[in-house]
């Protein structure tokens, strides 16, 4: 049995992801544009933007648990206070991660693991979607 944070579980989400991404994305430019060019470049398009976006939530809701959310979690709140000042560091750092990883890629003066990740991504994302997740960053934390 897979565990939730095996490579072959994560691999296999990170799949579905890229595919609704390339189909929704080439199919919403082309719907918008009337050309392939336009199917190309639905990155720069809103409206097509927003279709992959809704797909990637779909997605996403679509493997979600169920049961209901509750805060605080139980075991959250058993043990010391030392460790629970580590749970809602590692809590609060669940919630911010994904900023924090985009702020790496707009930084292109970050060091460490993380800015040697962040290069190749920015490389691979280009100037254009990295100046858009700079300014994201400009909004977020400024």
């Amino acid at each position: 049995m897979e565990t939730a944070l095996s490579p072959a579980r994560m691999a296999g989400l990170v799949l579905v992801l890229a595919r609704i991404v390339r189909d929704v994305g080439y199919c919403a430019g082309l719907s918008v544009t009337g050309t392939l060019e336009g199917a190309s470049n639905w990155p720069d398009d809103p409206l097509a933007f927003n279709r992959v976006a809704l797909a990637i939530q779909t997605a996403v809701e679509a493997v979600r648990p169920e049961g209901e959310i509750t805060w605080p979690p139980a075991a959250f709140m058993e043990g010391s206070s030392a460790e629970l000042s580590l749970r809602a560091a590692r809590w609060i750092k669940a919630d911010t991660f994904a900023e924090d990883l985009l702020a790496a890629i707009a930084d292109e003066e970050r060091g460490g693991e993380i800015g040697e990740w962040a290069r190749t991504i920015r490389e691979k994302l280009g100037p254009d979607l990295v100046a858009r997740i700079a300014r994201t960053q400009v909004r977020v934390r400024g």
